[in-house]
């Protein structure tokens, strides 16, 4: 274990990569937004971006390890939730017809349940047993109840009492703009010039993505009107 630590690259190096791979990762977004979706250019450009996501996971992990800072690990898993599950809500196209969680559903959402429970005990025990006069950052459970929630909303998909039928275009675009959404909130953390303490780092990014989340389905539920099926607007694969 000792040895595997010892291989782990600097923070500098880290930073850089971190900052190369989010950023391309969150120019692929506008992209895959402004083409007809479902197309080729749509698919490669979300591929790339569900396969940034995953990748700047691991190298969140190295460079948390480095600062000391779990936050930068747990938003990288965030982040590769949201738009995970964006990408496996084109599976759940029979919601609306009493479509239950399968075993990928399962997995995904219950691990990373897991995970964020754990994260918000252990960033409540901080706060608990800090010092007077000492700092605890309560970004890190706040990150892990966001977390719960949204594991609680992927799971109340499945069992709630009424469905729309495009209950699955909703959960791919809300999932992949927060995720972008998200991404953002990380990239400022690790490299804008906002001071390391400040809330603002994270949320300014958060707060405006809800608002493109809330216009995108209000304009997505107009386009559906007066029994529209989503196949006139786009090019379905995934049936």
């Amino acid at each position: 274990m000792i040895a595997l630590l010892m291989d782990i690259p600097g923070p500098a190096t880290l930073i850089q990569v971190h900052f190369k791979l989010a950023l391309a990762a969150l120019a692929v977004v506008p992209l895959a937004v402004m083409v007809k979706k479902g197309e080729r250019t749509h698919r490669v450009a979300g591929i790339a971006f569900l396969a940034g996501c995953v990748a700047l996971v691991p190298i969140s992990a190295m460079a948390a390890y480095h600062l000391g800072d779990p936050k930068t690990a747990l938003l990288a898993l965030l982040v590769a939730h949201l738009a995970f599950g964006a990408w496996r809500s084109l599976y759940l196209k029979r919601l609306h017809q009493g479509l239950k969680p399968r075993r990928p559903d399962k997995l995904l959402h219950g691990g990373m349940g897991v995970l964020y429970t754990g994260a918000f005990f252990w960033g409540i025990t901080d706060l608990m047993l800090a010092q007077k006069g000492q700092k605890a950052d309560p970004l890190l459970p706040l990150l892990g109840a966001v977390g719960l929630l949204l594991v609680s909303m992927q799971f109340y998909r499945f069992f709630k009492s009424s469905h729309d039928k495009h209950d699955w275009l909703h959960g791919h675009g809300q999932g992949m703009i927060l995720a972008w959404a998200f991404l953002l909130a990380a990239f400022s953390m690790m490299h804008l010039p906002i001071p390391r303490e400040s809330a603002f780092r994270l949320a300014w990014p958060v707060l405006l993505g809800l608002p493109l989340v809330m216009l995108w389905t209000r304009r997505m539920r107009q386009r559906l009107t007066h029994g529209k099926r989503a196949s006139h607007f786009y090019r379905i694969r995934i049936k």
